[in-house]
């Protein structure tokens, strides 16, 4: 009797182990999904130097406004909006701080670009607004995919079912971008990627239907090389139409409230990006 209760005691403790373990193996394979990585990069300390506190910012003349849509799960999402006079939209995803003033002056700087196209900036972080990198790094760990996915969604539907959308972001909001683009499916023309990590999921990247942007810095440590070798080897296999341009830059070399910004490889790069968005989206 004594042998019969060990030998379960013994099958028990093993079953707990295994569901321990797969469920380890579980959540580390999580973290190396695209929308998971920067939750991952969060934890390093190298990573969250790259990031200083933003610059503080005096910007008054807003061209847009806050609004709100509806989306799936019945809770409101939030974006900045700028109308345009046309069916084209441009959705922009901010990086870890969130839909601050910087992200509302490059949204109304697009505006003035391409003044006939519709301008959503979408708020990812349901209103919270990082100011110090130790804020960011809990609002990107704590990003629930499922909630951004749903508001991506909404913002779809906010611009109507015979809109075409662009998508456009950085650092976090470059992952987002993408998976946007993905969303979206024939409804998105383009894609721009400010060293945002891909998606490496192929089946996923099969319902990429927009032509796609990706602006790489050579000294990134985490968007790196080898992320992009595999992107593009994945974007040939499926025959997408894609382009990565490359700057002698570091990650977040585009981003005007770092102390590290580089106006000149940030001015070359947009002017990339305005042509591409004009050529893809406004044309």
């Amino acid at each position: 009797m004594k042998q019969i209760i060990l030998f379960f005691l013994i099958m028990f403790s093993s079953g707990i182990y295994a569901q321990t373990t797969n469920n380890k193996v579980c959540c580390d394979e999580n973290k190396t999904e695209a929308t998971g990585m920067f939750a991952k990069f969060s934890d390093e300390k190298e990573f969250r130097d790259k990031h200083p506190d933003p610059l503080k910012i005096n910007y008054d003349d807003h061209k847009g406004e806050m609004i709100k849509f509806l989306t799936s799960d019945g809770k409101d999402g939030n974006g900045y909006f700028i109308k345009g006079t046309s069916d084209k939209w441009l959705l922009v995803f901010h990086e870890w701080w969130g839909l601050n003033d910087y992200i509302k002056k490059e949204s109304d700087k697009f505006s003035e670009s391409f003044p006939g196209v519709n301008i959503l900036a979408v708020d990812l972080y349901d209103g919270a607004i990082a100011t110090t990198r130790e804020e960011a790094q809990k609002l990107v760990q704590g990003l629930n995919k499922d909630r951004a996915i749903t508001i991506i969604n909404g913002a779809f539907n906010y611009g109507g079912s015979e809109s075409k959308f662009g998508t456009i972001g950085w650092c976090l909001g470059g992952t987002w971008s993408c998976q946007a683009a993905i969303e979206g499916g024939d409804k998105v023309d383009v894609c721009v990627i400010f060293y945002g990590a891909p998606e490496e999921n192929k089946d996923r990247l099969k319902l990429l239907d927009a032509p796609v942007l990706m602006i790489h810095p050579l000294k990134d440590k985490w968007i790196n090389q080898d992320m992009m070798d595999k992107f593009s080897a994945n974007m040939k296999s499926l025959d997408k139409k894609f382009e990565i341009l490359t700057y002698d830059a570091d990650h977040g070399f585009a981003n005007p409230s770092s102390p590290n910004f580089n106006n000149k490889e940030a001015n070359e790069s947009w002017l990339k990006v305005k042509e591409f968005l004009e050529k893809n989206l406004v044309n």
